[in-house]
C-alpha cells in the first residue's frame, strides 16, 4: 500500500499512467485548462504532474484520481464494486448463528480493529512548522475565468463539535482572499457548518485546520466521528498528530 501521495505518484510513474509537464504552466487558468481536457479525454486521460508552476517551486499534481484504474490503485482493491461490498460487509455484519459463526467473523474483527486511528508522536507533515507562513507561497489555482480568484479545490477541512468533541473531515471549495485568510464555502447540513453554527451559538471561535495538499477517502455516517470511518490501510491516511497548537488531530503524511 501507498505511504503518501508521493508515494503513489512515483508508482503511477512507474506504471506510464502519469505525465509529466516540464515547461513553465501557469496556476492561473493555464494548469486548470489543460487539466480540464485532460480529464475529459477517452479513459479519463493521465494523471499530470507540473514540475513548474509559472512563479513557484512546488509542483502541482492534478487528474490524480481521474480514472477507474487509478481509484483502484491508489484504494487496493481491483474494482471499486469489491470496495462497496467490503464497506457493507463491515458496517452491517452479520449476527453469527453459532460458534462456528463466530469464529468464521475473528478476520472481520481484527479488520475492524485495524479502522481505527492512532495517533503517533512525529510525522512529515510537521518536518517544517512555519508560523509566519502565507498562501500566496503555494500555487493554489485560478480554475476558471469568472471566478472571484484562487480557490484551494479540494482540502481536507477538520473541526470539532465544541460540545460533543466530535470531529469531522469535510471537503469545501475555499476562496483565497489573501495569504493568511480564506472564504469558506460549506452548505448548512455540513458536518462543518453544523460545528460552526454551535461555536456561534456558544459564542466561541471554532478550531478548524485545513489539509490543502492530500486526498482522502470519506465514508459519510451522521454523528460518528469521522476519523473512525476512514478505510484502514486503503486510505493515505490513518495515522493522526497533534497538529502543533494540540488543538485537533490531523493526519501524519
Amino acid at each position: 500500500m501507498y505511504s503518501d501521495l508521493t508515494d503513489f505518484l512515483a508508482d503511477l510513474d512507474r506504471r506510464g499512467m502519469l505525465a509529466r509537464v516540464k515547461e513553465p504552466v501557469s496556476p492561473d487558468l493555464e494548469i486548470a485548462a489543460v487539466t480540464d481536457r485532460a480529464c475529459k479525454s477517452p479513459g479519463g486521460g493521465p494523471a499530470l504532474l507540473f514540475e513548474q508552476p509559472g512563479g513557484f517551486s512546488i509542483p502541482v499534481a492534478s487528474n490524480v484520481y481521474g480514472s477507474s484504474d487509478r481509484m483502484c490503485l491508489a484504494l487496493g482493491v481491483r474494482t471499486l464494486d469489491d470496495l462497496a461490498k467490503e464497506i457493507d460487509e463491515l458496517m452491517t455484519p452479520q449476527m453469527p448463528a453459532g460458534i462456528m459463526d463466530a469464529i468464521k467473523m475473528l478476520p472481520m474483527v481484527g479488520r475492524l480493529r485495524d479502522l481505527m486511528p492512532r495517533t503517533v508522536k512525529d510525522a512529515p507533515c510537521q518536518e517544517i512548522v512555519d508560523r509566519n507562513g502565507s498562501l500566496d507561497a503555494l500555487p493554489i489555482l485560478k480554475c476558471w475565468p469568472e471566478d472571484g480568484g484562487k480557490y484551494i479545490t479540494f482540502p481536507l477541512v477538520f473541526t470539532k463539535d465544541p460540545e460533543t468533541g466530535m470531529r469531522n473531515i469535510g471537503t469545501y471549495r475555499m476562496q483565497v482572499y489573501d495569504g493568511r485568510s480564506t472564504g469558506m464555502h460549506w452548505q448548512r447540513h455540513k458536518g462543518g457548518a453544523q460545528h460552526y453554527r454551535v461555536a456561534e451559538r456558544l459564542g466561541r471561535r471554532l478550531e478548524d485546520i485545513v489539509d490543502e495538499l492530500i486526498g482522502g477517502i470519506r465514508v459519510r455516517r451522521v454523528g460518528r466521528d469521522r476519523h473512525h470511518v476512514v478505510l484502514g490501510d486503503r486510505a493515505f491516511f490513518r495515522d493522526l498528530i497533534l497538529d502543533v497548537d494540540a488543538l485537533l488531530g490531523v493526519h501524519r503524511a
